[in-house]
């Protein structure tokens, strides 16, 4: 009898039949990221330097990129022959937030010279993956997985080993994020691979993951990094 009623139709047109949460909380994700935006140039900008400025904005913009590409992605129709270029655009952008995440972390807690030439090198990285994806039409999803995380994970490597340049307080955040987005990319690489739930499946979970990830980074920012 419900078939075909116009609520279905309008759920399934939207995206919300087939995987009902995922394009719903990057999309709240997406509110949040303004807010986030918002808050770091205002607070930069009153109390930093210039390149604070800079560096907080690119990450605050990192975080909507991601947001709001995957939103659109996701809560776009099934079959539209805009979703595979979102489907390219949300891959590129966890390339962006992760470059976006680093950015503070090396033109504020690192600086000078050597904080700005980690900076070209790390955004470098992240252009580089983004032509790969770009590029390689078929990259195995599992292959992009690892880049992710081996990039995010650079944190332990000199030069820029933030565990010891960073607060206890403030590390612990900046372990807890990286450790939300891990976890999230494991549970999303082991779920392809299993029976999705009904409601409730690994994509959703993994982005559920994300925004704890993201959320630990901006406290991150907000709390230790912003020269308040």
């Amino acid at each position: 009898m419900f078939k075909n009623s116009p609520i279905k139709k309008l759920k399934l047109y939207i995206g919300l039949e087939h995987e009902p949460l995922t394009g719903v909380t990057h999309f709240l994700g997406a509110f949040m990221a303004v807010a986030a935006l918002v808050l770091l140039i205002v607070f930069a900008s009153t109390h930093g330097s210039p390149g604070d400025v800079v560096a907080f904005t690119i990450f605050g913009f990192s975080l909507l990129a991601l947001y709001a590409s995957s939103s659109l992605y996701h809560l776009m129709p099934i079959g539209h022959h805009w979703k595979r270029i979102m489907q390219r655009i949300d891959h590129s952008m966890i390339f962006i937030l992760i470059a976006g995440t680093y950015t503070p972390l090396t033109i504020v807690t690192i600086g000078g010279t050597a904080g700005w030439v980690i900076f070209i090198g790390i955004w470098v990285l992240a252009a580089s993956g983004i032509w790969i994806k770009a590029s390689w039409i078929k990259v195995p999803p599992l292959l992009s997985t690892v880049i992710y995380i081996i990039l995010g994970w650079l944190v332990f490597v000199p030069p820029l080993s933030f565990n010891q340049r960073l607060s206890t307080e403030a590390f612990t955040l900046l372990l807890l994020g990286g450790v939300s987005y891990t976890v999230g990319a494991i549970i999303f690489e082991i779920g392809r691979y299993i029976p999705n739930s009904k409601k409730v499946g690994y994509h959703e979970i993994f982005h559920v993951f994300t925004l704890f990830g993201s959320a630990s980074h901006f406290l991150l920012m907000y709390k230790y990094l912003l020269p308040l």
